[in-house]
């Protein structure tokens, strides 16, 4: 099971199509300007055709142009070839930024595209992906227009099996995944953080030791506007967390919830109650680096 993350590989290819697309244009612009100048000589005796310059040149930079725009549209393809393509998605993004046209373009049937759908799922629940993995795999399917066929695919998953805490953790994620990617002014933000939150109730409710459920849905709460009054509610859920944690063999990612535990009672406005969470951590994490700049920035 994967935490969540923000990151992004396939920007970095658009945006290079889209670089290119300016630099078109601005060659397109000059080539425009200096034909403008050229076919608007000064009020004297046109001179012999093998006496203007300008002729040869501007034909080689219209042929550059025209080659240029290949290339940009080449480029602006490959994305979508990458996302159709599954498995050879790499070959087929180099094929297209060379301006290879030997293989025709992968064209999205029903089925293909029902296959990418269940590949980027079993990826996702594989517990195989790191942070930017995650992340990517989401904004590959939100730049096919695909992440809400992704998000029904984790609800009809968790409809299926409603006792599994394990598949209602995995919907709340899904749900926080797609919450970033909306961002803060859009008015689904509201409505997918409830429902994160619902998931992880539903697990809790199935297996009220369940920790990833209960951090998932700690850390989520922490992050509400304090306008939303969930401050108290995320205090509670951390320090039940902790609680639970301690039941099991110690584990490098117990050490969050000391952390975000005293964040909350700073912000509350209770700093001895904060600096003895952060203290705790550090009798369970000795030396731990983020715990002990929050001790330090917070001397007196």
């Amino acid at each position: 099971m994967t935490e969540t993350s923000r990151s992004n590989s396939l920007l970095a290819l658009s945006g290079l199509a889209l670089l290119g697309g300016a630099l078109g244009g601005a060659l397109v612009s000059q080539w425009n300007h200096s034909r403008t100048a050229a076919d608007d000589p000064a009020p004297a005796t046109l001179e012999p055709e093998s006496s203007q310059p300008w002729r040869e040149p501007m034909a080689d930079l219209e042929s550059r142009i025209q080659e240029l725009q290949r290339e940009v549209q080449a480029l602006a393809e490959a994305p979508r070839v990458a996302l159709q393509a599954g498995p050879d998605a790499t070959q087929e993004v180099a094929r297209a930024s060379s301006g290879a046209q030997d293989t025709p373009p992968v064209e999205a049937t029903p089925e293909s595209q029902q296959a990418q759908l269940d590949d980027w799922l079993a990826r996702l629940v594989s517990g195989e992906l790191d942070n930017t993995e995650t992340a990517d795999l989401w904004e590959a399917a939100k730049l096919a227009g695909r992440a809400d066929e992704l998000l029904a695919l984790f609800e009809a998953r968790a409809a299926a099996d409603p006792q599994n805490p394990d598949l209602q953790t995995d919907l709340g994620q899904a749900y926080l995944q797609r919450l970033q990617q909306y961002g803060a002014n859009s008015n689904k933000t509201g409505l997918l953080a409830m429902k994160a939150d619902q998931s992880f109730d539903r697990a809790l409710k199935l297996d009220e030791g369940h920790l990833e459920a209960r951090r998932s849905k700690a850390i989520a709460l922490s992050f509400w506007p304090p306008v939303t009054g969930k401050q108290a509610e995320a205090i509670h859920q951390f320090e039940v967390l902790i609680e639970k944690q301690n039941a099991h063999p110690l584990a490098p990612e117990h050490q969050v919830a000391y952390l975000l535990l005293g964040n909350m009672h700073m912000q509350m406005g209770d700093l001895d109650k904060a600096r003895a969470v952060w203290n705790q951590g550090l009798e369970r994490f000795p030396g731990d680096p983020k715990l002990l700049a929050q001790l330090q920035a917070t001397a007196e």
